[in-house]
C-alpha cells in the first residue's frame, strides 16, 4: 500500500503539465482531505500537548503542558502553516520556557505575523532583512538558554545540540558577552574546555 500526500492542487498541476495524469489515476483510490488546523478546534490543544511531551522528552526538560493563557493564544491563532507551524511554535517555546508550563511569553507574537500577512505596513515596526531577523532570534535563543543553564557553556551547548566550539563562535559573532559564561565554566572539571 502507498500513501501519498501533497499541499498542492493536483488537478491544477495536471492541467499545467506539472503532474502526470496517469500517475494521479494510479494513486487516486481513496482521497482524504483533512480540514485546516484552524477548523479543528480542540485538536489544536491535543496536538500541542503531544508536541510538548515530545520536545520536553527530547530536550530533557520538565515541562508538562501549557498555561490557560497560552492555550487560548493557540486557539485564537489562524495557523496558516497548519501542523508544521504548531510544531515549530511548541519547539521554540520548550527551548525558551523556564516554568513547568509554557507561558504566553514563550509564544511568538502572532499579532505581528497576522499584520505581516495582511500587508499592514503602517502599524508594523521596521522590517529587518532575513539575516538580521535570524541573527536577532539566534541571539535571543542563545542568551535565554545560557541563562537557563546558569551560563555554563557545556550545558548550553548540549541543550542546543551543538559543540562548545560552535557555541563560542556564535556568541562571538552575535556579540554575546561570554565573561560570565567563561568564568562559570572555568570552575568545571577540565577547565574552560571541559577537558576536551
Amino acid at each position: 500500500r502507498l500513501i501519498a500526500a501533497t499541499n498542492r492542487d493536483i488537478i491544477d498541476a495536471i492541467r499545467q503539465n506539472h503532474f502526470r495524469e496517469d500517475l494521479f489515476h494510479r494513486l487516486n483510490v481513496v482521497q482524504f482531505r483533512p480540514p485546516p488546523l484552524r477548523e479543528r478546534g480542540d485538536d489544536i490543544l491535543l496536538l500541542a500537548q503531544h508536541f510538548v511531551k515530545f520536545f520536553a522528552a527530547s530536550m530533557n526538560r520538565s515541562i508538562k503542558g501549557l498555561s490557560k493563557l497560552a492555550q487560548q493564544q493557540l486557539l485564537n491563532h489562524h495557523w496558516p502553516g497548519n501542523v508544521r507551524e504548531l510544531r515549530n511554535v511548541i519547539e521554540r517555546a520548550i527551548i525558551l520556557e523556564t516554568e513547568p508550563e509554557i507561558q504566553l511569553t514563550s509564544l511568538p507574537d502572532f499579532h505581528i505575523e497576522t499584520r505581516l500577512r495582511k500587508g499592514d505596513s503602517a502599524t508594523l515596526p521596521e522590517i529587518r532583512s532575513l539575516d538580521e531577523s535570524m541573527a536577532s532570534f539566534e541571539r535571543e535563543l542563545i542568551s535565554s538558554v545560557l541563562e537557563l543553564n546558569h551560563f555554563s557553556l557545556t550545558r548550553t551547548a548540549e541543550h542546543l545540540k551543538i559543540s562548545r566550539h560552535a557555541l563560542r563562535y556564535r556568541m562571538q559573532r552575535l556579540n554575546i558577552s561570554a565573561e560570565e559564561a567563561l568564568e562559570e565554566d572555568a570552575t568545571q572539571p577540565g577547565g574552560k574546555d571541559g577537558g576536551r
